[in-house]
C-alpha cells in the first residue's frame, strides 16, 4: 500500500516536471520569434516607420488626395502613435513571457523531481501564503501558531501557514568571522535543535490530527485546542530529519524553500500571482495581520514588495548591560534605516538628477512579496544572515516596495545563533553589550560615505540596466573631488565589465569585481573615518536638516512632542515605582517570597497605581519580580531601593534630554517620519 503511494506521488512530481518542460520549450519559441522586433535598433525602427509613412502619403497621392504640410504631419503622428501602440504591446507580451521562463526555471532549480511537496491542495479562496523557518524554536512556536490562529476579519481559507523546519545535516563548520565564543553558541544551537525541531514536528503534526507525543504543558493544550478550532491550515516542510537536509542549511535557504513551494502553489494550482508573507518562529503577528496584508495589496497592486511594522519584546532575563545595549542595537538599526531611505531618495547626484532608487529595508520577521516576483528575481539568497534585506533589495530593482506601519508584528528580542555573527538583531545586542563591558565603542559609516557608495551603487546599476558608459564616465561616476578612486588596471576591468554585463546578478558573482569594490570601500573610508554610533546619529540629522531647512521647524516639533510623551511615562513610572515602595515597606520584607509579593501588589494596586493589564504582566515576570525581592531584602531604606532601582531599572527611571541615546533614538525617529 506504502509503496503504491510513493509511486503515485513520484508519478504526480514527474508529471509536473514534464508539464515545467513542455511549457518552457513552447515561452523559448515564442521568445525566439521576438528576438527580431524586440532587440532591433531604435534607429532601424525609426527608418521602417517612416518608410512606411511616405508608402501610404504615395497611395493617397495616387488616389487624387492632395497631401499639405498639416495633412502630413497628422498621418505621420496617428501613424506614429499607431506604431508605438503596437511595440509596446509587442514589448509587454516579450516581458510577460520573460518572465514566466524565470519564474519555471526558479520552481525547477528550486523544486526539483526529487523534492519532497504538500500534498494538499491549494484553498481557491487562498490569497496569502505565510513562510516561517523555524530552528530550534521549541518554547517559542506557539507565538506565530496562536496569533495566526486569532486573525480578524478574514476567513481561514483566505490563508495558509506553511513552516520549513530546517537544520544541517552535520555539525557546523567555523567560520572565518567567528570566534571561539561564537563558534561555542553556533554548535550549542545546532544541538539544541536536533531536538527542539522534532519537538516542534511533534506539535504541528498533532495539531493537524496524527497521534504524537508531544509533552505541552496545560496552557499550550489550551492553545493546540483554540489552533485547531479556528481551522488554520498548516503545513510542514521537513528539512530537519535525517536523509531530507538541504545541501547549503541555513536562513536563507529555509525561507527559499518556503517561498519555492508557495510560488509553485499558486502558480501551478491557482495560476494566481499571490502574495506570500514571511515571519519568523518567534514573532506574534497582529490581529488583523492577514487582513492588512490583503488590504495593502488590493489597494496599490504596482507593488511588487513590503516591509512591515517590527516591534520588539524582551523575553530574557532582565539584564541592565542587555537593555543598553539594545537602546545601542536600535540607534543603529535607525542609522542604517534612515541613510538607507534617505540618500536613495533625496540625494543629488553631480548633474543635479534624483536617484530613483528608493532603498527599503526588509526583515525576515515581517516581509511581504507577490509570488511571482519572488521568483523572477530568484528567490530569497541562501545565506546565514543578511538574506532579507538583499531579497527586498532584488524586488526593488524590478518593481515597487514600501514599508508599512498596518502590518504589524512583535518579534522577540533575544539572542540567538541562528544567523552570521554580523547579522540580526541579537547579533546586534551581543556587540554592543560586549563593547559595553569592555567600556570601549562602536563604530558605524560616516554618512557621507554612505551617501556616495549609495550613488555609485545607483548609477551602476544604472549602466547595467542600459545607460551608457565610457571611461570619462566612470571616472565621474567613481570619484571624489575630481580624484577616481581606482587606479588604472581597476578603472579598465570595471569598464570592460559595465560595458558587457546584462544583469547585477553577474557582478554579485563577479570576485575580481567584489575584490574591487571592497578596495573602493577602504578608501573612502580614509577620506570619511568611521564615526561613534552617537556622533555619526548627530552628524546625519545636521546634514539633512542643513539641505532641507523647511523640514527643520517639523522635525523639531514631532522630536519634542515624543519627548515630552516619553517623559510624562517616566513621571508615572517613578510616581508608581515611589508608591510601590511606600507600600512594601510597610510591609515584614525577610520571608518575603514572589508569590506574597505578587498579593502585595495585587492587593493595594489602587494606591500604587497599577492597572489589571500591568498587574497580569508582573505575574508572568518571574524574573522581574525575583529581582524585586532581592533590592528589597537588600536594601534598609526606600530611598537606597530607589537609587538601586533606578541603576538596574535601565531609562526607567531617568528623563530624557540631549546627550541621552534615548534622545538619538527618538531624534531619528522624528527623521525618519519625515523625510
Amino acid at each position: 500500500m506504502e509503496s503504491r503511494i510513493e509511486n503515485q506521488e513520484k508519478t504526480k512530481i514527474e508529471n509536473i516536471q514534464q508539464e515545467r518542460i513542455n511549457r518552457l520549450t513552447v515561452i523559448n519559441m515564442n521568445l525566439a520569434s521576438f528576438s527580431g522586433d524586440k532587440n532591433a535598433d531604435n534607429s532601424e525602427l525609426e527608418q521602417k516607420r517612416n518608410s512606411d509613412i511616405e508608402k501610404r502619403l504615395d497611395e493617397m497621392r495616387d488616389a487624387g488626395y492632395e497631401i499639405g504640410e498639416q495633412t502630413r504631419k497628422l498621418i505621420f503622428e496617428k501613424m506614429e502613435h499607431e506604431s508605438i501602440e503596437l511595440a509596446e504591446r509587442v514589448n509587454e507580451k516579450f516581458d510577460e513571457l520573460l518572465n514566466e521562463k524565470k519564474i519555471i526555471e526558479y520552481l525547477m532549480k528550486n523544486l526539483p523531481d526529487t523534492e519532497k511537496r504538500i500534498e494538499t491542495l491549494l484553498d481557491k479562496a487562498c490569497k496569502v501564503i505565510v513562510v516561517i523557518p523555524v530552528y530550534g524554536e521549541r518554547d517559542y512556536v506557539f507565538r506565530p501558531l496562536e496569533s495566526l490562529a486569532k486573525q480578524k476579519d478574514v476567513k481561514p481559507e483566505d490563508f495558509e501557514v506553511i513552516f520549513v523546519l530546517n537544520n544541517p545535516g552535520e555539525e557546523p563548520l567555523r567560520s572565518k568571522k567567528e570566534s571561539d565564543v561564537d563558534y561555542s553558541r553556533t554548535l550549542e544551537q545546532y544541538k539544541k535543535s536536533l531536538v527542539e525541531n522534532k519537538q516542534v514536528m511533534n506539535i504541528l503534526e498533532f495539531i493537524n490530527g496524527e497521534e504524537k507525543e508531544i509533552g505541552c504543558t496545560e496552557d499550550e493544550m489550551k492553545t493546540i485546542g483554540l489552533i485547531k478550532e479556528s481551522k488554520i491550515k498548516i503545513h510542514i516542510i521537513d528539512k530537519a530529519s535525517e536523509g531530507e537536509t538541504m545541501a547549503i542549511s541555513n536562513v536563507g535557504s529555509a525561507r527559499n524553500r518556503g517561498v519555492a513551494e508557495a510560488v509553485a502553489r499558486f502558480y501551478e494550482q491557482k495560476k494566481e500571482n499571490g502574495i506570500i508573507a514571511q515571519t519568523d518562529a518567534d514573532t506574534k503577528v497582529d490581529e488583523k495581520y492577514i487582513y492588512n496584508i490583503l488590504k495593502l495589496f488590493s489597494e496599490k497592486p504596482e507593488l511588487v514588495g513590503a516591509a512591515g511594522k517590527l516591534q520588539f519584546e524582551q523575553m530574557e532575563k532582565y539584564d541592565p548591560i542587555m537593555v543598553q545595549a539594545g537602546y545601542f542595537a536600535e540607534l543603529e538599526y535607525l542609522y542604517w534605516l534612515v541613510t538607507d531611505n534617505l540618500f536613495a531618495r533625496n540625494c543629488k547626484d553631480e548633474v543635479g538628477e534624483f536617484i530613483e532608487t528608493e532603498r527599503v529595508h526588509f526583515s525576515g520577521a515581517n516581509m511581504l512579496s507577490r509570488a511571482y516576483e519572488s521568483a523572477i528575481v530568484g528567490g530569497v539568497p541562501e545565506k546565514k544572515g543578511g538574506e532579507d534585506p538583499e531579497f527586498g533589495f532584488r524586488l526593488a530593482k524590478i518593481g515597487k516596495t514600501e514599508r508599512t506601519e498596518d502590518v504589524s508584528v512583535i518579534t522577540a528580542d533575544r539572542y540567538s545563533a541562528r544567523t552570521d555573527v554580523d547579522c540580526g538583531h541579537g547579533q546586534q545586542k551581543i556587540k554592543f553589550a560586549e563593547a559595553i563591558m569592555n567600556k570601549s565603542d562602536t563604530f558605524v559609516a560616516d554618512p557621507f560615505r554612505r551617501e556616495l557608495m549609495a550613488k555609485i551603487n545607483s548609477r551602476i546599476i544604472k549602466i547595467i540596466e542600459g545607460e551608457f558608459v565610457d571611461m570619462q564616465i566612470l571616472d565621474e561616476i567613481i570619484s571624489i573631488e575630481g580624484e577616481s578612486l581606482l587606479d588604472e588596471d581597476e578603472r579598465k576591468i570595471v569598464l570592460e565589465f559595465l560595458q558587457s554585463a546584462a544583469n547585477i546578478s553577474e557582478l554579485e558573482e563577479d570576485e575580481q569585481l567584489l575584490e574591487i569594490g571592497k578596495r573602493v570601500g577602504e578608501r573612502v573610508e580614509k577620506i570619511f573615518p568611521q564615526l561613534k554610533i552617537e556622533n555619526a546619529s548627530e552628524k546625519l540629522i545636521e546634514i539633512t536638516l542643513q539641505r532641507n531647512p523647511a523640514l527643520i521647524d517639523e522635525f523639531k516639533k514631532i522630536r519634542d512632542r515624543k519627548i515630552r510623551k516619553k517623559n510624562g511615562k517616566i513621571k508615572e513610572n517613578i510616581k508608581k515605582f515611589s508608591s510601590f515602595l511606600d507600600v512594601v515597606f510597610k510591609s515584614d520584607r525577610s520571608n518575603m517570597s514572589s508569590a506574597s509579593l505578587f498579593e502585595i501588589l495585587k492587593n493595594n494596586k489602587s494606591e500604587i497605581g497599577y492597572s489589571e493589564f500591568e498587574i497580569a504582566e508582573l505575574e508572568r515576570d518571574e524574573h522581574l519580580l525575583e529581582y524585586m525581592i532581592d533590592l528589597l531584602k537588600n536594601s534598609e531604606t526606600k530611598e537606597v531601593a530607589f537609587e538601586r532601582g533606578n541603576d538596574f531599572m535601565v531609562g526607567e527611571f531617568s528623563t530624557i534630554k540631549k546627550g541621552d541615546i534615548r534622545y538619538d533614538i527618538i531624534s531619528l525617529k522624528s527623521l525618519l517620519g519625515i523625510i
